[in-house]
This record gives C-alpha cells, sequence and structure tokens, in this order.
C-alpha cells in the first residue's frame, strides 16, 4: 500500500457545500445510513469528486491499487 499525502484544503466544492452538510447531519440523527436513497448515495458521484479522486490516488483503486 502506498502512502498517500492528502492535500485537506483541496475540498471538492459539492462536499463542502450546504446540502452534503445537511444531508450528512440527517444520517447522524438517525443513526443509520440510507443506502438505498439516492438522495444521500448521488451526493458521491459528483463530477468533481470523482476527478479528485482519480488525481489523488493516481486513477487507481484507493484499496488494493
Amino acid at each position: 500500500m502506498r502512502k498517500i499525502n492528502k492535500d485537506l484544503t483541496a475540498i471538492p466544492k459539492s462536499l463542502s457545500d450546504k446540502r452534503t452538510s445537511d444531508r450528512r447531519k440527517e444520517v447522524i440523527e438517525s443513526t443509520k445510513y440510507p443506502s438505498e436513497d439516492k438522495k444521500y448515495n448521488d451526493r458521491y458521484k459528483t463530477k468533481d469528486i470523482k476527478t479528485a479522486l482519480k488525481g489523488l490516488y493516481h486513477g487507481k483503486c484507493a484499496f488494493c491499487e
């Protein structure tokens, strides 16, 4: 496994917006993750997040490379 140096100041815009923060609070308050609900799952599939992750992990799987 490789060490990844993350720039914690380069957070994709869609992760730092109010909607994402609201969804995260809802999940915490409900004490379970609503895995069937698209309004939660789609928040992490936006283009800016995918681009950031591909760059960070050099296009490889974050778990197995």
